[in-house]
C-alpha cells in the first residue's frame, strides 16, 4: 500500500508547437519535500564540498545560500528540485562543471569487472528474471549523494548479503508481465556504477520480450555521481538501448523540468522502470499507470511513503492491484 500525497501541488503542464503535431498533456503530481529532509539535504551539501577539498571559509558560503533555497518555501517541490539547486550553488562557487567525473568513471570501471560473475549468477538461478530485478536494485546502493563510506568492497558484500533476502515489496511478476505485453520500454537510469545491474536487468527483459523496444534515460547534465551520458557510451549501454537524456540537471526526473522531447516519450511508453528514489521522489504522484519503482530505502521520508522499511528492496508498482 501507498500512503497518499498532499495533491495540493497538482499542475496540468502542456507542452505544444515544439514539435510538428506534438501536444503532450500530462498530470503532475510533486511528491512534496518532507521537512525532516532539509537537514539531510544541507548535510549532504556539506559532505560534498568536503569531497571536493573546498575550504571551510567557502564551505560556510555555500551551507549559508543553501540555507536560503528553504527561507519561506513551502516546500512544494520534491526533494531532488531543491538537491539540485543547492549542487548548482556548489558549483558557482568552484566553478566546477563535473566534480564526480572520476567517481563516476571508478566505480563504472569496476562494476565492468565484475559483470560476467554478476552474469553468470543471475543465469544459475532458478528465476534470472527475478535475480536480475534484485541485483538491480540491490546496485542502488552506488550512491554518493547519501554517503560517502562506499566502496567496492562493500558493494560487493552488500550484494552477498542481500541475494538471499526477499524483496520486501515484490511487484516483479507484474512488471514481466508489462513487458511481454508491451512494445515500448522506458528505463530511467540512476547512479554511476550501478548503470552495469541496469545492463543486466535489461539482458533479461530482452529475453522475456525480444521484441521490445527499449530507451534508457539518463540526465541532462552532471549531478552528483548520477549518470549521463558519458557513463552509457562507457559501459556499453547504447549497444542494447537507445539511450536519451532527459534534459533536467536535477537528481531525479522533474517532469516540469524535463525537454518536452523526453517528456513526450515518457508519456507514450508503454511500461517504465524507474530506478532510486530520486526518481521516485519526482514521479510516485504522476499518472502514468506503468510505473514500477526499482529502488534501495534509504531514508525514513520513503520508508513512510511506501511504507516500506529501511534498507529494504522494493520493486513496486502502484497500481499493482489492477495491472
Amino acid at each position: 500500500k501507498i500512503i497518499p500525497a498532499n495533491k495540493d501541488c497538482v499542475k496540468n503542464v502542456i507542452f505544444s508547437g515544439i514539435l510538428p503535431k506534438f501536444d503532450v498533456r500530462i498530470t503532475i503530481y510533486s511528491m512534496k519535500t518532507d521537512i525532516h529532509c532539509i537537514p539531510c539535504i544541507l548535510k549532504q551539501a556539506l559532505r560534498i564540498s568536503t569531497v571536493m577539498e573546498i575550504d571551510e571559509e567557502k564551505q560556510k558560503d555555500i551551507i549559508s545560500e543553501a540555507m536560503k533555497v528553504f527561507d519561506g518555501n513551502d516546500l512544494d517541490k520534491s526533494t531532488p528540485y531543491y538537491t539540485g539547486r543547492i549542487w548548482n550553488i556548489i558549483k558557482n562557487h568552484t566553478n566546477a562543471k563535473d566534480p564526480y567525473k572520476d567517481i563516476r568513471l571508478y566505480y563504472n570501471e569496476k562494476m565492468m569487472e565484475k559483470e560476467i560473475l554478476m552474469r553468470e549468477n543471475i543465469a544459475i538461478s532458478s528465476n534470472p528474471f527475478r535475480a536480475a530485478v534484485k541485483l538491480a536494485i540491490t546496485g542502488n546502493i552506488i550512491d554518493f549523494g547519501g554517503r560517502h563510506d562506499i566502496d567496492e568492497t562493500l558493494i560487493m558484500r552488500e550484494i552477498d548479503r542481500k541475494r538471499s533476502r526477499t524483496l520486501y515489496i515484490d511487484h516483479h511478476r507484474v512488471l514481466r508481465n508489462k513487458i511481454m505485453k508491451s512494445a515500448k520500454l522506458m528505463y530511467l537510469g540512476d547512479n554511476c556504477g550501478e548503470i552495469i545491474f541496469d545492463k543486466l536487468l535489461i539482458e533479461e527483459i530482452l529475453k522475456a520480450n525480444p521484441e521490445i523496444e527499449i530507451t534508457y534515460v539518463v540526465r541532462g547534465a552532471p549531478i552528483i555521481n548520477d549518470i549521463i551520458m558519458d557513463d552509457a557510451l562507457q559501459v556499453g549501454m547504447n549497444k542494447l538501448a537507445r539511450v536519451i537524456d532527459n534534459g533536467y540537471d536535477g537528481p531525479g526526473t522533474d517532469l516540469e523540468s524535463c525537454t518536452p522531447e523526453f517528456t513526450k516519450e515518457f508519456n507514450e511508453a508503454e511500461v517504465i522502470i524507474s530506478k532510486g528514489q530520486g526518481n521516485l521522489e519526482s514521479l510516485i504522484d504522476t499518472d502514468h499507470k506503468a510505473l514500477f519503482f526499482l529502488l534501495m530505502v534509504k531514508c525514513e521520508a520513503i520508508a513512510r511513503r511506501v511504507n516500506a522499511k529501511m534498507g529494504s528492496l522494493i520493486c513496486l508498482h502502484k497500481d499493482a492491484g489492477s495491472a
